[in-house]
Parts: structure tokens; C-alpha cells; sequence
């Protein structure tokens, strides 16, 4: 990713203080990581990683933040492997997004005014659970997509198409999963809920991402135009926009970090 996977070492380059807390959801005690800058303001970037990626997947936007006096905090959720939870089998964003949005209300409790929303990959979909869902949604003023997965059951659909799969077992698959994990397929369908949104929403995507593929995100900014900012990264995979265009990337959530947390 081009970052060190020590937050105390991104704490050391940005000058910012570090520290490791818990955050309670669901009967679980779930790890972050916070980093708050020197003269830090009251406007906090909370984090959510992609299924099976590490918090440091972050650190290339968590980097701009805390340069930008924003205080970072990097949440975890019950689901990952490495929290030590119970319930490693994934729901796809079904009861995950509730730790997600736990993690907005440990901001709140420490101070921020209002809160940034950042997610990758499944982090992008437990963000849009939140900001859809959620009675803390008043208080995001902004929130910043990397290759979201956007809707589960279409992503499904077109992973059974691509591989040459019958499109009869797309069901029976989705059946299994809603009886064995509760997995809620229409809630996860975030792009039929377009309407739902309100806030500013950057979205980040590379043209060439075989795990999710960017014309979800495209459908998503076309549907709204007002609301969502679409950058496309020719050639680029799965949350690699930044590698193919780093400048590029660093510009664009700067520029969106200081129209929304203001």
C-alpha cells in the first residue's frame, strides 16, 4: 500500500498521538486504532476496512486527514478475523454495520462535532448501512468510498455471469447464506436505496476491479449526480486506485475533506 502497517509509525510521521481503545457493540469489546494531531479540530475520520484487509488499508487516507487536523479513528468490526469475537462468518454488512456505526457514536462520545464516514470494499457497504440506517446519520457530514461493494446480491449475479456459472444457483446460494449467517439480501441492495442518501459521497473506483466492478459505482453516481463525486482510475484493481494514481487520489479526497468538514 506504500504505508507501514504500525499505526505508532504513521503517529510518528503525521506528529500525531496514538493510542488503542475499545469500543463496545453487539456484547463485543471491538479494537481501534485513534490518532489525533497536534491542534487537532472537531471534525473526526472514522475508518472501515474491507472483509479479510487489514486497518492499514486506510492509512493513505487517514494520512491526509490527520495533515489536515482531522483526528482518525480506525475502527474494527465482530466479523474480523484478527478481533478475537466469536463470529468470524461474515453477514456481508447484515449485523457488521451496526459495529460500524458504534464506532461514529465512540467519536461523538470523544468530542467530535461531526464525523467523516470512510470505506473500502464491504467497508464501503457497513458506511452505507450507517449513513441509510442509522439515527447518528445527522451528525456525517461526508462520506468517502474505495471500491464499495454496493449490492450484494448483484455482485453475485454478475460473479456467476463472469465465471460462466448457471444463473439457477444464484438462488439457492443466496438462500443458503440468509438461513445459515441472516443475511438480509435486500438491505445489503444499496443501490435501490439511491433516495436514502444525504450526504456529500466521494466515491473512489478502478476500471479494471475484478472483485467489485466499478459500474456498480458508476450506477451509483449516476442516479445521483447532486450528491455523489465519481473518480474512475483507468487500469487500476481491487482498492488500488491509489497505487496507479497517487496524486490523483490524494487531491481528490483532499479537496473532498475540505468542502465537507467545514
Amino acid at each position: 500500500f506504500g504505508w507501514p502497517d504500525d499505526p505508532q509509525v504513521l503517529a510518528r510521521e503525521t506528529g500525531a498521538a496514538f493510542r488503542v481503545d475499545g469500543v463496545r457493540s453487539g456484547g463485543h469489546v471491538l479494537p481501534v486504532w485513534i490518532l489525533e494531531p497536534p491542534d487537532a479540530n472537531d471534525t473526526w475520520v472514522v475508518g472501515v476496512h474491507g472483509r479479510g484487509s487489514p486497518r492499514t488499508e486506510l492509512f493513505r487516507i487517514a494520512e491526509i486527514a490527520l495533515g489536515l487536523g482531522h483526528p482518525v479513528l480506525l475502527a474494527s468490526y465482530r466479523t474480523d478475523v484478527w478481533t478475537g469475537t466469536p463470529t468470524p462468518m461474515t453477514t456481508l454488512g447484515t449485523v457488521e454495520w451496526r459495529d460500524a456505526e458504534a464506532n461514529v457514536a465512540a467519536a461523538l462520545a470523544q468530542g467530535a462535532r461531526q464525523v467523516v464516514l470512510v470505506g473500502c470494499s464491504l467497508g464501503g457497504g457497513l458506511v452505507a448501512h450507517v449513513v441509510r440506517r442509522s439515527e447518528l446519520a445527522p451528525w456525517i457530514c461526508g462520506v468517502v468510498l474505495d471500491s464499495p461493494a454496493l449490492s450484494w446480491g448483484r455482485l453475485l449475479r454478475y460473479v456467476a455471469r463472469r465465471r460462466g456459472l448457471p444463473s439457477g444457483l444464484v438462488g439457492p446460494v443466496m438462500t443458503a447464506a440468509k438461513l445459515r449467517a441472516a443475511v438480509d439480501w435486500s438491505a445489503l441492495d444499496h443501490l435501490a436505496a439511491v433516495d436514502e442518501f444525504a450526504q456529500p459521497v466521494l466515491v473512489l473506483h478502478g476500471t479494471e476491479d475484478d472483485v467489485v466492478p466499478s459500474w456498480m459505482s458508476e450506477a451509483f453516481a449516476a442516479a445521483r449526480p447532486e450528491l455523489v463525486t465519481l473518480e474512475l482510475f483507468q487500469n487500476a484493481d481491487h482498492v488500488t486506485s491509489w497505487n496507479h494514481a497517487p496524486l490523483r487520489y490524494e487531491r481528490a479526497v483532499r479537496r473532498f475533506l475540505g468542502r465537507v468538514a467545514v
